[in-house]
């Protein structure tokens, strides 16, 4: 079964520099990330997130540290190359429905999921709680290991 996932940009910062949200060593949103190419399920974007991709980018050429895992300019240049691997949401996102709380900065990530109804994969902790949390959104929030589970799947 092929899956759609909703990646927070913590994980491509995860990924690109293999760490986990400790910035402890950790392969899991690498290997995450490999397995979403490899085994041909998508990611899910809009114009805003596209944007939100590149800031563990600019921040590692501000710093000079060079990414452990891979490189990651080659790596989004090569996901926006490959519309197999992009499913790209350009329409309006709804607002949430009442009472539903999730994190100020989440707002915009949570909202592309109802548009795309898709999973969510984030290393944010208070923000699989209130997606998790939420029933009435009708979504599941992913650690990068539940995540890395499903893309296993060819």
């Amino acid at each position: 079964m092929k899956h759609r996932f909703l990646l927070d940009e913590n994980i491509l910062y995860f990924a690109i520099y293999g760490v986990d949200e400790h910035d402890h060593a950790d392969q899991t949103s690498t290997e995450l990330v490999r397995r979403i190419g490899a085994n041909c399920h998508r990611i899910v974007v809009n114009n805003f997130l596209r944007q939100r991709y590149w800031v563990p980018i600019n921040q590692a050429i501000r710093e000079g540290r060079r990414p452990k895992a891979m490189e990651p300019v080659s790596f989004i240049v090569q996901l926006q190359m490959n519309s197999e691997k992009w499913s790209l949401e350009l329409s309006d996102c709804p607002e949430l429905p009442e009472g539903v709380v999730v994190p100020g900065e989440d707002l915009d990530i949570v909202r592309l999921a109802l548009l795309a109804q898709t999973k969510i994969v984030t290393g944010d902790g208070k923000l699989r709680a209130a997606v998790n949390g939420s029933p009435v959104l009708g979504l599941q929030a992913l650690t990068p290991g539940e995540a890395l589970v499903l893309a296993a799947d060819s």
